[in-house]
């Protein structure tokens, strides 16, 4: 079973030589050459909290620079904080946009045709893939814990997109690789998020469930 049906892409396909869907289509181009830009590594370690990348003081979001990992501005005052828990939190906001980068280059390569827009899917899921593993719970002891993601939550968030484009570029994968990051990385990330279901319902639920049923 796939999540995007032959007949999906070759809509999608279709719809993305229309006038009326040129704009979103260069949306997308422009995002990915912002992710480009950005230079943004699969991290070596699993990320903090989002609610903790805010200055203390002001509570607001302390500004993110994807190439500044250890030195986090407030953009009222222009205090940097580093340290924790504020390098950690740093790593939110990079698997947040490789993941949906991974999603995003993969609908473009369907799109374009551009084999860069493929390999770039395939970087992220195999960096992930080899990372996964090594990454440690950060919340020991508590309930809706992530891996890669320091919440269950996060990590459904995170887990999706990763997915979607794995079903939109495996049948180009080598068999090897297609194994691995099912294995290594998509599996052991949705027996992550199932150890921690909530039993009820509520958002957080939902997601969980949305990103099992998509590994699924």
């Amino acid at each position: 079973m796939r999540l995007f049906a032959e007949s999906r892409i070759e809509v999608l396909v279709r719809r993305s030589r229309t006038p009326e869907f040129a704009p979103a289509c260069d949306r997308l181009r422009t995002e990915i050459r912002e992710l480009d830009r950005m230079e943004l590594e699969i991290p070596k370690e699993s990320a903090g909290y989002f609610h903790e990348y805010f200055c203390p003081e002001h509570a607001v979001p302390l500004t993110w620079d994807p190439q500044s990992p250890g030195a986090h501005p407030c953009p009222v005052d222009g205090r940097v904080f580093s340290g924790e828990p504020f390098d950690t939190a740093w790593r939110w906001p990079v698997n947040t946009h490789l993941s949906r980068g991974a999603f995003k280059s993969a609908l473009l390569w369907h799109i374009d045709g551009d084999e860069a827009h493929r390999q770039r899917a395939e970087a992220i899921l195999s960096g992930y893939a080899r990372r996964y593993d090594s990454y440690v719970v950060r919340r020991k002891g508590m309930k809706l814990q992530g891996r890669c993601c320091y919440h269950s939550l996060d990590e459904a968030v995170w887990l999706i997109p990763l997915t979607q484009a794995f079903d939109l570029i495996r049948d180009s994968l080598r068999p090897a690789l297609r194994r691995r990051v099912a294995d290594q990385l998509l599996m052991p990330a949705m027996e992550q998020i199932r150890s921690q279901q909530l039993k009820q319902i509520h958002n957080i639920e939902c997601w969980h469930h949305a990103a099992i049923g998509a590994v699924g």
